[in-house]
């Protein structure tokens, strides 16, 4: 535990400042929710004006680096597309890679198939 008044008086400021600003990604984040349930339920009047209110929370929150701007982007980018109509879903949770994968490709060949260097080798024996 810290011991000087500065180091207990930054304490205190950083406790403030995470409080602050996990509410206001709370915020983002449910914003978003509501948007993508709006158009999923086809309320696209009322799915507009929550996309509009989520856009300037965004932004702010950008630019208070609360969120990353690219991250702000890409959910507005998305939140737009999902208005428009040329994207369905929202985007998925997570990081990484999606869940779902291509099949694996086995790369040992098959024990009953014979290559031209075995067939060769059978000829000449």
């Amino acid at each position: 535990m810290a011991n000087k008044q500065s180091a207990l008086k930054e304490i205190r400021k950083t406790i403030k400042r995470t409080e602050h600003n996990s509410r206001i990604k709370t915020n983002f984040k449910h914003l978003f929710r509501a948007c993508t349930d709006l158009i999923q339920a086809g309320d696209m009047a009322g799915a507009k004006t929550k996309a509009i209110e989520f856009q300037q929370i965004a932004d702010k929150a950008a630019k208070r680096h609360i969120i990353s701007k690219n991250r702000a982007g890409r959910k507005k980018s998305a939140l737009a597309a999902m208005l428009n109509g040329t994207r369905i879903e929202p985007i998925a949770k997570g990081k990484g890679k999606s869940k779902t994968t291509a099949p694996a490709v086995s790369t040992e060949k098959p024990a009953d198939e014979t290559t031209e260097t075995d067939t060769d080798i059978q000829n000449e024996v």
